[in-house]
């Protein structure tokens, strides 16, 4: 084999590799995405029971 088949190969090789990882970081990157939606709607959902319990432990006649 060449030199110039050899970096022929190498080139093939590294693009492969590249174009691999670029898709597990387009899928990754969508998956964080929602992660952090669903992070968000969870923290809302979590305030929410929160402030329902702190409505229902309050003295009756309170004002907070």
């Amino acid at each position: 084999m060449t030199a110039d088949d050899e970096l022929k190969t190498l080139i093939d090789r590294l693009a492969n590799s590249l174009q691999a990882t670029l898709l597990l970081a387009a899928r990754l990157d969508a998956d964080l995405k929602q992660s952090a939606r669903d992070a968000t709607d969870l923290l809302t959902s979590a305030s929410q029971a929160s402030q329902a319990l702190k409505q229902f432990r309050r003295p009756p006649g309170s004002d907070r």
